[in-house]
């Protein structure tokens, strides 16, 4: 988006029936998570806000309609890959000849 830190994802009901749509990031792979999500219109001014459960956000799109919907997002966070004070953190950081990297 531009007006704001949001990640939009739009799409269209090319049916002539109302249709329940669910909206869910692949946050891990992303590495981030949803806090939050809006409805907006096609110039991403805010027209209602959506709940958001478990990182999936469910509305329903109606017939024809073009659906444009505003993600929160922030970045998940990192987990530390080596305990640090270990032995083995440490041989981690030696070469294979035990001389520091």
């Amino acid at each position: 988006a531009e007006d704001q830190e949001a990640l939009i994802v739009r799409f269209v009901n090319l049916t002539s029936q109302d249709q329940p749509v669910r909206v869910r990031l692949g946050t891990a792979q992303l590495g981030v998570t949803v806090t939050g999500a809006e409805q907006v219109n096609l110039r991403e001014h805010r027209v209602n806000p959506l709940e958001v459960v478990e990182g999936t956000v469910t509305l329903t799109a109606r017939p024809s309609e073009i659906v444009t919907v505003a993600l929160q997002v922030r970045p998940k966070p990192v987990e530390p890959l080596l305990q640090q004070g270990s032995a083995q953190d440490d041989s981690a950081l030696e070469d294979s000849e035990g001389d520091p990297r």
